[in-house]
């Protein structure tokens, strides 16, 4: 009973700041779409990098940013300019395939934490710190998400739907902490990937779809100074 309180705690604080955050933007910051954007770009970024430095001291890239991790990278967040492209056509891209890039660290993130509960509740000098800074990580990623919302002119509805993929991939996350010694590593470099997908639909200011060709070289550039890093530590 102990692990599925633990689980649903997870869940809990993985949902709802994300979808407080992604309230008070829409209600909050109407009509100013293009200064929200322009502060949800600058988060995303630090949100890119956050995983690759390992700041979040889930098993991310610091210790072992190998080639398997960029590739996974890569191949994700090229799979959401896909998607991006294929079902926007020339309008907008759908709200859940810019919301999955945001949410799909989240796997991680959950089930992490489902696993922590029991040293959250047992010292708080540990617990008010981590959950004060889990909770207003979340909330930032829903005001991202409430930022692309406004900026395609969608209703308060349509954003919480678009949500939903923060939702199940949580549920998913906090019931993988059932499983003894997963490696977490594979699910933020997928993170990072969305992340990089996020970052660049933002930075264009545009609700068009980003032409592949100028995705590929943004990933030939991160390719590059990733294979010259490799060079310069060797």
């Amino acid at each position: 009973m102990s692990d599925v309180v633990d689980i649903a705690i997870a869940i809990v604080v993985s949902v709802l700041p994300f979808y407080f955050g992604l309230g008070l933007t829409i209600s909050a910051l109407r009509g100013r779409q293009n200064e929200a954007v322009a502060m949800a770009t600058g988060a995303s970024i630090f949100l890119f990098i956050d995983p690759i430095r390992d700041t979040n001291g889930l098993g991310g890239f610091a210790p072992n940013f190998g080639p398997e991790n960029l590739v996974i990278l890569a191949a994700f967040s090229f799979t959401f300019l896909l998607l991006s492209t294929g079902l926007g056509g020339r309008n907008a891209w759908p709200l859940w395939v810019l919301a999955t890039g945001i949410a799909i660290h989240t796997f991680a993130e959950a089930s992490e934490l489902a696993g922590s509960v029991p040293t959250y509740l047992s010292d708080f000098s540990v617990a008010l710190p981590g959950g004060v800074s889990f909770v207003l990580h979340k909330a930032i990623e829903g005001f991202v998400l409430g930022a692309y919302s406004l900026l395609i002119g969608a209703k308060w509805k349509q954003a919480a739907l678009g949500g939903l993929p923060l939702v199940g991939i949580s549920i998913a996350g906090a019931a993988a902490s059932l499983v003894p010694s997963l490696d977490l590593s594979p699910f933020i470099a997928a993170g990072a990937g969305g992340w990089m997908f996020v970052v660049v639909a933002l930075g264009t200011g545009t609700t068009r779809p980003i032409r592949p060709a100028t995705f590929a070289l943004i990933l030939a550039g991160l390719v590059i100074v990733y294979t010259v890093g490799l060079l310069h530590s060797a």
